[in-house]
């Protein structure tokens, strides 16, 4: 792999720079709660430490077919009542694990009176 060209920009530059532009291109009465599957054609290239890094191509850049993969990224965009949603749903199934766990100890304790 090469030094780093121009060919693309950081992955993490390109999906947060795509979940701005779909949440902006949205009418006023319009919001996406839900899954937004984004796909991308990259490259990996190294970097000057020598690690590996994800760049998104760029419309037209120069680089072999094999040297690129197709990436899809499902991504959940929220608002704020599918936050809210999301946050209910978890203390509830935090709760009932609570519970659950609560229930097992207590049938432990009543076995070990029987086994008593």
């Amino acid at each position: 792999m090469n030094e780093p060209t121009d060919i693309g920009s950081p992955l993490k530059e390109y999906i947060s720079s795509a979940i701005t532009q779909i949440k902006d291109a949205l009418p006023n009465d319009a919001r996406v709660d839900g899954i937004v599957n984004i796909e991308m054609s990259t490259v990996l290239q190294k970097d000057k430490s020598g690690g590996l890094r994800i760049e998104v191509l760029s419309f037209g850049a120069k680089v072999s077919e094999n040297q690129t993969q197709k990436i899809t990224i499902p991504i959940r965009i929220l608002t704020d009542t599918g936050k809210a949603v999301e946050e209910a749903l978890k203390m509830e199934a935090e709760a009932r694990k609570a519970t659950a766990k609560a229930d097992k100890k207590s049938a432990e304790n009543r076995l070990d009176c029987l086994n008593d």
